[in-house]
């Protein structure tokens, strides 16, 4: 790459940051700290550790998702150890980075090829997207916003027909265009597809809930519905994923929290002050599972490298 080519990508890059610091910079001056210190501090401590528990699940489903996708031999709790040390890193890295570290971790810690891991990583993504549209139109049939012949005849018919039909497709562009390789999905059939669009759906539903649960754990006056929560939800998942780079989503995940929340007209502050809180807290729980997970991943590696120089640290 020329020195031009490198400079206008750099360019890029800090534009990026600089878009993500004025949009979080913005969404704290409408942040009601002291609101925020009392949702955080007057927390139902059971509600919070049901949510903590629904949270945990959508981690053991994801791992069932990569069972059912890879297997390479691998347990559960060999992926939900893959699965723990990527979502952290997910939630934690600017700018959707720490999607790369799914491959690493398959690679480094159990010998699974880039191209088997690069294929399943974003066959599940391919399912997300046409999933977690779907419980998005759901979501706003039941908040309102769309009717349900619209939702069956817009969405549901034509979206089973492009994931059957188009699915490998699909994931043979976004892995030469992100990835800039070719990968090997001969394994990935239209019937694995769907099995994944539905397990991809029970993911969504129970992540939602969870956050649905800490919403109620801040205090049933804010008089939220689960599909409020699940339309806020959606909007931050997709805010996060736009070309802007911030720290831990930070911004990001509150500007699509509290846009839909105040079109449903709940007050500005108080939508922003709920994004926040919810980001401290799922964050707060990624990094409780994580810490441990990461720790006993260093101290295993190390001891293992020893034994096992000439090729992959298999973590058992």
């Amino acid at each position: 790459m020329s020195f031009s080519g490198l400079a206008e990508r750099a360019g890029s890059r800090w534009f990026s940051l600089l878009l993500g610091l004025v949009l979080l910079v913005a969404l704290a001056l409408q942040l009601d700290v002291h609101r925020l210190g009392e949702l955080l501090t007057g927390v139902n401590g059971l509600l919070l550790a049901v949510a903590f528990l629904f949270y945990f699940v959508s981690y053991l489903l994801r791992a069932l998702r990569w069972l059912l996708l890879l297997g390479e031999g691998l347990g559960l709790v060999e992926w939900l150890h893959i699965v723990v040390l990527h979502t952290v890193a997910n939630n934690l890295l600017p700018f959707r980075s720490g999607e790369l570290s799914f491959p690493y971790f398959c690679k480094t810690l159990y010998g699974i090829s880039l191209d088997d891991s690069i294929a399943a990583l974003l066959s599940a993504r391919v399912a997300d997207l046409f999933s977690l549209g779907l419980v998005g139109c759901v979501a706003l049939v039941f908040v309102g916003v769309m009717s349900p012949w619209m939702l069956l005849g817009i969405l549901l018919v034509p979206a089973c027909f492009v994931l059957v039909r188009f699915s490998e497709r699909l994931v043979s562009f976004l892995s030469r265009t992100v990835f800039k390789r070719d990968v090997r999905i001969e394994a990935i059939s239209p019937v694995r597809f769907l099995l994944l669009f539905f397990a991809s759906l029970l993911i969504w539903f129970v992540k939602f809930f969870s956050f649905y649960l800490m919403v109620l754990s801040f205090g049933k006056s804010l008089g939220l519905g689960y599909w409020q929560v699940v339309v806020a939800s959606i909007a931050s998942e997709v805010a996060a994923a736009l070309p802007i780079q911030s720290l831990a989503e930070f911004g990001l995940f509150e500007a699509g929290w509290a846009g839909p929340l105040m079109a449903m007209g709940i007050d500005r502050h108080l939508a922003v002050t709920l994004g926040f809180a919810v980001h401290l807290t799922f964050l707060l729980f990624s990094v409780v599972m994580g810490i441990p997970v990461y720790a006993l991943t260093i101290i295993r590696w190390r001891s293992s490298r020893g034994e096992d120089k000439g090729g992959a640290c298999r973590v058992r």
